[in-house]
């Protein structure tokens, strides 16, 4: 397999976990659970708050004492144990707190995921800045 498509793959991967749970979680939130709309609301501020600080500190760990590759595998793992675990949320509030614990995982794969693409485009040769940008939207 050709290293843009592995890439490609990648990066399908990376955004096919956020729209699996993203594009369910209205209905399961208010047809299933009956909560209020402003409660949900609070469940994507979750997002913004993980993106703050979660990067940066991965970032500093994948730099510092483990390669890019093995950083990334962990925290999408230790996220999909977390989101096995939002049948068995009772409120919203816990929601909130279940949610934000899985962005903390999820939002530094990101960046991650982007930094070991670079890594592979430049070690094989090609300039990240025409080669990415077709990887990226699977082009």
């Amino acid at each position: 397999m050709s290293l843009k498509l592995r890439l490609t793959v990648l990066n399908f991967f990376q955004y096919y976990i956020w729209g699996a749970w993203l594009l369910t979680i209205g209905t399961w939130w208010f047809q299933t659970q009956h909560w209020s709309g402003t409660s949900f609301g609070a469940i994507f501020s979750t997002m913004g708050i993980a993106s703050l600080f979660m990067p940066s500190l991965m970032g500093i760990v994948a730099d510092k004492w483990i390669n890019a590759e093995r950083r990334n595998r962990t925290p999408q793992i230790a996220g999909a144990v977390v989101l096995f675990a939002i049948p068995h949320v009772t409120d919203p509030e816990q929601m909130f707190w279940v949610m934000l614990l899985n962005m903390c995982f999820y939002m530094p794969t990101i960046s991650l995921a982007i930094t070991v693409a670079y890594n592979a485009l430049k070690q094989d040769g090609l300039d990240v800045v025409s080669a990415y940008p077709p990887i990226r939207v699977a082009h």
